[in-house]
């Protein structure tokens, strides 16, 4: 996402379910990134959810040298799916920052 300000708040909301419910059934990571491409970790937070969509809405900072960022959704267990729909990110004044329609899924496996 490159619509974001440095030293900035922010705030992301998504709607998540799961197929197993385990510690880490859903999770979401947000990197920063300087004008020089280096990375830095803004946000982790992995969680239970179950097979409902739940309403999941988390705050972050940029740093004073961000320039970009990447939201990273996982799904963490082998054998199981999770499913985001309605992913928006908003400034700290509630506005929509970016609403993200399409999601491109990659697949490691460890």
């Amino acid at each position: 996402v490159n619509e974001v300000r440095s030293d900035s708040e922010y705030k992301i909301e998504f709607d998540v379910k799961a197929s197993v419910e385990s510690p880490y059934s859903y999770g979401v990571i947000i990197l920063g990134y300087d004008i020089a491409n280096k990375e830095t970790q803004l946000f982790s937070h992995f969680d239970i959810v179950g097979s409902e969509f739940i309403k999941k809405s988390f705050n972050f900072s940029t740093r004073n040298d961000t320039v970009r960022i990447s939201i990273l959704l996982y799904n963490y267990e082998s054998g199981s799916h999770t499913i985001y729909k309605d992913v928006v990110l908003k400034d700290d004044s509630g506005n929509v920052v970016k609403k993200m329609e399409k999601l491109k899924a990659i697949f490691l496996f460890l």
